[in-house]
């Protein structure tokens, strides 16, 4: 008597059912996007799809190359792209390194991760935000800490005058610039603030800020007012060890140097 062939049974069935409903679903999710893939969702989709025998012998091949072209091109596609649109804007930009990718986005130095797609801002080697490495992203981002640096009612006669008035009270001679900073916080303070000191009054001053504002002053050739002339003191030797001491000066390049103290001079026309 011929045995005849064991038929799936219903769980199987249903099983084998919700199998492909999951990758037709996976298709034309995949369909949706595929003008404008972002690579960690294809990436999902390529895996699920690698489970169907047809779609691994067809699709799957073809997703997994554009994944792998996608990843090794990324970082230099994101240059390409970048730099055109911040030339078209008036921004000095160039390449500080090209290991781990940094570039110098005025007046910002960008450090990119182009694996985690994530870059991250700083000035005065102090961390100021991050975004997707992207072009728009990082253009956007620029603008928004670009604009909170400049926001404020800022007069560099008037600022230099209040770094002045904040050297003569710590002393005068090298003044550290570690104790020159609260004294200009406290320099910026609104009348509200004066007023009532309480914690929504008090307006922000923060080392990036103080630093700007110095890059500020040298740009717009005002390190000399009523004939006091700014110096700085470099940092070298054993105090280059703590940073929280220090600050950066930028160039406007993308250096700078390491600043431990700040004087004042007279001028002789001026003495």
């Amino acid at each position: 008597m011929n045995t005849s062939p064991r038929l799936p049974s219903r769980d199987e069935l249903i099983r084998m059912a919700g199998d492909l409903k999951k990758r037709a679903n996976a298709l034309a999710a995949l369909a949706k996007r595929i003008d404008s893939p972002d690579p960690k969702k294809l990436a999902k989709a390529t895996a699920a799809l690698e489970k169907s025998e047809e779609t691994a012998a067809v699709v799957a091949p073809r997703l997994s190359a554009w994944l792998s072209w996608e990843e090794s091109s990324r970082g230099a596609r994101f240059k390409e792209t970048l730099v055109p649109l911040a030339k078209e804007r008036g921004l000095a930009i160039k390449m500080l390194d090209p290991d781990p990718l940094e570039l110098f986005l005025a007046p910002f130095t960008l450090r990119v991760d182009i694996a985690k797609d994530l870059v991250s801002f700083s000035l005065a080697r102090l961390k100021l935000g991050k975004c997707g490495a992207s072009a728009d992203a990082v253009l956007a981002t620029h603008d928004r800490l670009l604009s909170k640096l400049d926001g404020r009612n800022w007069d560099p006669d008037r600022f230099h005058r209040g770094l002045v008035r904040a050297w003569k009270r710590l002393g005068g001679d090298h003044a550290p610039i570690r104790d020159v900073l609260p004294e200009i916080a406290m320099a910026v303070q609104s009348d509200a603030w004066r007023l009532n000191p309480i914690a929504k009054n008090f307006r922000e001053y923060s080392k990036a800020q103080f630093a700007w504002d110095l890059f500020r002053l040298r740009q717009k050739g005002k390190t000399c007012v009523d004939g006091w002339r700014l110096h700085f003191g470099p940092a070298t030797g054993g105090s280059t060890r703590d940073k929280r001491n220090l600050l950066f000066v930028e160039d406007g390049q993308g250096g700078g140097r390491w600043t431990l103290t700040l004087k004042f001079l007279l001028e002789a026309d001026n003495a």
